[in-house]
């Protein structure tokens, strides 16, 4: 008892720690705003269109409601830290039902959270994926309980567990959805009786609405260009975003490091490797729970592999839904202390020693990307909306995305784009129009009647030259799709007679 109550104030603590930091120092870019502007601007009532446009489920979107109550930026990283709380509690019941050992599993949850997957890219960035990976975890520790203990408390615990996570995000919700399955397989086998599936049946509906939700992606312009990609070229694409997912990059670590990841990676299928071979005697004596762990990450591998394939690649933060289920088990292996009489030609230094370069690697990345965002800003739109004015117009000279941002800090502000066909939007949605883009000087002139300037956001790859424009800043950003400059266009001066682009009225 004394073991867990230290486990719950260090998950507290370093819960904490998520909040504070990303509330003074983490930019939210533009995937974390755009959830934040939806739970905002869209009421409850209409949320189940914006939910199927997007392909999200409505979890976050109502934790997002909830936290909204919050002054900026704290609402957001509300989120941060819950997320942070469920991965935590997820990570520990799993690995208390792995080793048995309260201990050791708050130690090597401890381990696990100072990883840059766990404590930056599933705590820091705040999406709903740390929140969905916890509740899918979880899942698995209490089914795997049940097959032990037998009990119906510990089977609609899973069950519950499972829910929230296929509601969070569809990727946790793969490795809920193959654990329920493997649960009701493995029932089904030794029981032979359908009471001894209800638990999992009671988790269907919300595997049913998100696939509801989930099924007019591909009809959005990023899902047919994923057809046009060759099988060839999916898996290579697949596989970079997997070892990218099993290390977590991150950020701001620096390129070209691919022969030390694949070097890791190997070093961690090896360590995994061994630790099967240490756990094969005891798993032939009782393989009930080994079969079932065994079932749920082969049939999580592949329903992933298909998404990443065949449908959406994705990105590396999709990717580690692949290898992190995985290692949480193979460091619940690892802390689990030998049963009496326990032999094996594998030595028990072993798997550790193999691990700990991805430990390493992972601590290096999570300092490299914690001092990236107290060095400057993501994107730069915090400082963008500090200098605009009460009301301002604001034109996006290239893709929406890239102003999105502005909009979570100064919901006051108007903001249009060159793609979306010009539309004025408060949020993004996932429709045919858009990545449809229209002259830039039309939607200047509409702009500028009536007001004295007009704000111009000039990414990068879109650079914007006017003599009756200035600049008002160039905001820091050390990744080159995030940077842009934020310049006054003098209405005055643009639709003056051979003033500025010659912008037509």
């Amino acid at each position: 008892m004394h073991a867990r109550r230290v486990a719950w104030v260090a998950c507290g603590a370093a819960a904490l720690s998520v909040f504070l930091f990303t509330a003074r120092f983490h930019e939210f870019w533009r995937d974390e705003a755009q959830a934040a502007l939806i739970a905002r601007a869209v009421a409850l009532q209409d949320l189940l269109p914006v939910m199927r446009r997007e392909a999200v489920p409505p979890v976050v979107f109502l934790v997002l409601k909830a936290t909204g109550i919050l002054p900026l930026p704290f609402s957001l990283a509300a989120l941060a830290a819950l997320g942070f709380v469920s991965l935590l509690f997820g990570t520990y019941q799993l690995l208390l039902t792995v080793t048995g050992s309260p201990a050791r599993s708050a130690l090597a949850t401890a381990a696990l959270a100072l990883t840059d997957t766990y404590f930056y890219e599933l705590g820091v960035v705040v999406r709903q994926y740390g929140l969905g990976l916890g509740f899918a975890l979880a899942c698995v520790a209490y089914l795997g309980r049940a097959i032990v203990s037998d009990a119906p408390g510990d089977a609609r615990r899973g069950a519950a567990f499972g829910a929230l996570a296929v509601s969070t995000a569809v990727h946790p919700g793969c490795l809920a959805g193959s654990a329920l399955l493997a649960y009701a397989v493995e029932r089904l086998v030794r029981k032979r009786t359908l009471r001894s599936v209800v638990e999992p049946l009671c988790a269907l509906p919300a595997f049913l609405f998100t696939f509801f939700l989930t099924m007019p992606y591909d009809r959005t312009p990023e899902g047919v260009a994923v057809f046009h990609r060759t099988l060839t070229q999916a898996v290579a694409l697949a596989w970079t975003y997997l070892v990218d997912g099993a290390l977590c990059r991150g950020w701001w670590t620096p390129e070209n490091l691919d022969p030390l990841k694949h070097g890791i990676l190997a070093l961690a299928g090896a360590a995994m490797v061994a630790l099967a071979l240490r756990r094969l005697p005891a798993a032939r004596r009782q393989p009930d729970v080994p079969a079932f762990y065994a079932v749920t990450l082969v049939l999580n591998t592949l329903t992933l592999s298909y998404i990443f394939v065949v449908r959406y690649a994705g990105f590396y933060r999709h990717h580690l839904f692949l290898f992190m289920p995985a290692m949480v088990i193979a460091v619940g292996c690892v802390a689990s202390p030998d049963a009496p009489g326990e032999r094996s030609r594998v030595p028990r230094w072993a798997p550790p020693a193999l691990l700990l370069p991805w430990f390493l690697f992972q601590y290096w990345a999570c300092g490299m990307d914690l001092v990236g965002d107290w060095r400057g800003a993501f994107s730069g739109t915090k400082a963008a909306a500090a200098a605009l004015p009460p009301g301002a117009r604001v034109v996006v000279a290239g893709q929406d995305w890239v102003g999105l941002g502005i909009l979570y800090w100064r919901p006051d502000v108007s903001m249009r784009a060159r793609s979306g066909k010009g539309r004025p939007f408060r949020y993004l949605v996932q429709d045919w129009e858009w990545h449809r883009e229209v002259p830039l000087e039309p939607l200047l002139a509409e702009e500028c009647r009536g007001a004295d300037e007009v704000y111009v956001v000039a990414p990068d790859g879109a650079p914007f030259e006017d003599r009756c424009a200035g600049v008002v800043l160039t905001p820091a950003s050390l990744l080159p799709t995030e940077r842009f400059t934020l310049l006054a266009l003098r209405c005055a001066c643009a639709l003056a007679p051979g003033g500025g682009r010659e912008v037509e009225p």
